[in-house]
């Protein structure tokens, strides 16, 4: 295969992956909102815009393109895992009242 056949097979991939980047983004949004319909209120809407733009800055900072201009410093970085389980378990304190077992709640 010559290289140029390998740039647009990894385009491509870049492309799929990108793709399902934003779809599995819009999907933890909506799920957000559908823990505030429950009645629970973090994460908010501001924090999800804030630590998620975050998470996706300190991404595309490792990324041998330029993307944006930000540059977090190492304290501001993190990752999607790293917020959504320090969110799981602010819902399952949140949802322990209602629910007899705390794991099931989140």
């Amino acid at each position: 295969m010559i290289i140029g056949d390998r740039l647009v097979e990894r385009a491509a991939k870049i492309d799929a992956a990108l793709a399902t980047a934003r779809d599995e983004l819009q999907a933890y949004k909506r799920d957000i909102d559908s823990l505030h319909l429950t009645g629970c209120a973090a994460p908010t809407g501001q924090q999800w815009l804030v630590f998620g733009g975050l998470a996706v800055t300190a991404f595309t900072m490792q990324l041998p393109v330029t993307i944006n201009r930000d540059f977090l410093a190492p304290r501001e970085r993190r990752t999607f895992m790293e917020l959504s389980k320090g969110w799981r378990d602010g819902v399952a304190r949140w949802a322990a009242p209602f629910v007899g077992d705390k794991s099931e709640a989140a």
